[in-house]
């Protein structure tokens, strides 16, 4: 076994269309048994011949959504019943916020501190809290949304249409 046997099984997957990821990764497992392979006295030591193609998480293009296609969404939405209502609060704290399916699910009514115009988020990720700035249009969407919500002794902001009253689920958002 070569570097240049690796190499040619590199362009080979390439030519096949693997991904630089995987691409990278499978070299470096490649790269790992081959030291193993030495301390073993299988082979000679190659394993610092081997270069991975370069893989770099940012350079993955962005899953974001233009922005158009966000304000699209958000028009869609401008209906009058409970539903769109409830809708359009939801997407609206989204899009705006960044927020994930978990934490919206959790916003509490009492997260909004409307004197003070900010909202309070408690992030999945390191469960951090972050107060911010009430958008405007936030702002508009949730108190529209808060007026025609069912009265409940839920404290999350977002509850089902239909009694037995209760808080979303996670899996509705990400849904």
């Amino acid at each position: 076994l070569t570097v240049a046997d690796v190499d040619k099984f590199v362009a080979a997957k390439q030519k096949h269309g693997w991904a630089t990821a995987t691409l990278s990764s499978h070299t470096q497992a490649i790269r790992v048994f081959i030291r193993f392979a030495h301390m073993k006295g299988w082979c000679s030591d190659i394993a610092d011949g081997i270069k991975a193609p370069y893989h770099s998480k940012f350079a993955v293009p962005s899953q974001a959504r233009d922005w158009s296609e966000v304000e699209r969404l958000l028009a869609t939405t401008n209906g009058s019943d409970h539903a769109a209502i409830r809708a359009k609060a939801a997407l609206t704290l989204i899009s705006r916020y960044a927020l994930r399916s978990s934490e919206i699910a959790q916003l509490l009514l009492s997260d909004f501190d409307w004197k003070k115009i900010t909202l309070t988020l408690r992030r999945s990720k390191r469960g951090r809290q972050q107060r911010l700035p009430l958008l405007p249009d936030v702002r508009r969407a949730v108190l529209r949304y808060i007026r025609i919500r069912p009265r409940c002794s839920c404290r999350n902001l977002f509850v089902t249409l239909r009694p037995r009253f209760r808080p979303i689920g996670r899996r509705s958002f990400y849904n």
